[in-house]
């Protein structure tokens, strides 16, 4: 989203001043051309989609007649910066690592399941669903300067300080190739991790 209001206002400094209806596809040429200078290729994509996307509600309302951005080209901008995902060869590994732990549901569900680390964190039993193998998501939660800080769904507050915009309902997700298995057993090692903490321990004092 900071992204998405930053390449926004760079058009708005490079278009802002011309009316909608007087726009010609070499004013987003300029603009485009100006953006490749600074930015990186898919952030001029970027760009160019979100007016073509602006221009096209124009159209609906009748307010133009053509979509001058979807004829304009792309230019090449900066190179990106590397990518940071794993490969193929990569993620294979760390599942295999991860076997056995505590935290391989985390791992698989977050690697397999197109889920965010961040929404794999805030899951609860209640939302995983065995029979269906699917998990719903409904919130976030991510690392704060101190502890935790967690996002709710909108409609929990709508427009708080700590609305995300991608959780404004729930999303479900695949679960991976036998994680459903592995789920069961976490959670019912979890309950007999409980059922040993809630018995009361006897206070047996030392032979002197």
């Amino acid at each position: 989203m900071t992204g998405y209001r930053i390449i926004l206002r760079h058009l708005v400094e490079l278009l802002g001043s011309v009316k909608l209806v007087e726009l010609k596809v070499r004013d987003v040429d300029f603009a485009l051309g100006k953006l490749a200078k600074r930015l990186s290729t898919r952030s001029v994509r970027l760009a160019r989609m979100i007016l073509i996307q602006a221009i096209r509600n124009a159209m609906v309302n009748d307010l133009v007649v053509r979509n001058v951005a979807d004829l304009a080209a792309v230019p090449t901008g900066n190179a990106g910066r590397p990518s940071r995902s794993l490969n193929l060869e990569q993620a294979i590994a760390v599942l295999d690592t991860a076997k056995g732990e505590r935290l391989w549901l985390y791992v698989a569900v977050s690697m397999l399941g197109g889920i965010r680390t961040e929404e794999a964190r805030a899951l609860r039993w209640s939302e995983v669903d065995l029979e269906a193998g699917t998990v719903a998501v409904y919130r976030s939660v991510r690392r704060a300067p101190v502890g935790f800080w967690r996002t709710h769904r909108a409609d929990r507050g709508r427009g708080g300080p700590l609305e995300h915009p991608d959780n404004r309902g729930r999303v479900q997700a695949p679960a991976p190739p036998g994680y459903a298995y592995r789920c069961r057993r976490a959670r019912s090692a979890v309950r007999e991790q409980r059922k040993d903490q809630r018995r009361p321990k006897l206070n047996r004092k030392a032979p002197s």
